[in-house]
């Protein structure tokens, strides 16, 4: 690995760690245009890249917990829809 990524890769450590200082799992959330949500973890990359490549996911958002219930994800993207409006 070059230095150059090296430092991309700490840099990103560093800020992960800011937003998760209890160590959680990290799970990506998914928000469907019909309003479905869903949570993989952040290392179930099959999962998230078919998440990723579904025309029909409007929303991307980071949680961390130990097992978000469809009701946490949910709030996630309200939280940021109440900020924004």
């Amino acid at each position: 690995m070059s230095f150059e990524v090296q430092q991309l890769v700490a840099a990103e450590l560093v800020l992960e760690a800011d937003a998760n200082p209890t160590g959680l799992p990290k799970w990506c959330a998914f928000q469907y245009r019909n309003g479905g949500v869903v949570a993989h973890l952040d290392h179930d990359l099959r999962a998230m890249e078919g998440c990723r490549r579904d025309f029909d996911v409007v929303q991307e958002r980071v949680i961390y917990s130990h097992r978000p219930n469809p009701d946490d994800v949910l709030n996630s993207f309200r939280a940021v829809t109440d900020i924004s409006a």
